[in-house]
């Protein structure tokens, strides 16, 4: 009984470096928390429709992670891909430079 208590816990804490692992892999190399955005949320800091957004995703202009299956599956866009979204997409006077995130 008591050699099988001992594999149940190295099974046990080898599970736990390998959760370890993709939790840092998850943050990057810097261990920073990755800061990730709704289509809605996106939509509200840009001043653009949740169509617009979904639009952009579907063509390819918005880098985006997809979470899930099908029709519950979440879209996840990062704040780099956000700066580099908006550094691209160009303002109604043309100059893609003007959008920019404030504060962060």
């Amino acid at each position: 009984m008591g050699s099988s208590t001992n594999r149940n816990r190295k099974r046990h804490d080898r599970r736990r470096k390998d959760r370890r692992k993709r939790s840092l892999k998850a943050t990057g190399s810097d261990r920073r928390p990755i800061v990730v955005y709704s289509v809605a949320e996106v939509s509200k800091m840009c001043g653009i429709s949740e169509s617009t957004v979904r639009r952009d995703i579907k063509a390819g202009r918005l880098r985006v992670a997809r979470t899930g299956a099908g029709a519950n599956g979440r879209i996840l866009i990062s704040h780099d891909a956000l700066e580099e979204y908006l550094n691209v997409r160009p303002t109604s006077d043309g100059d893609p430079g003007a959008n920019r995130l404030g504060g962060q």
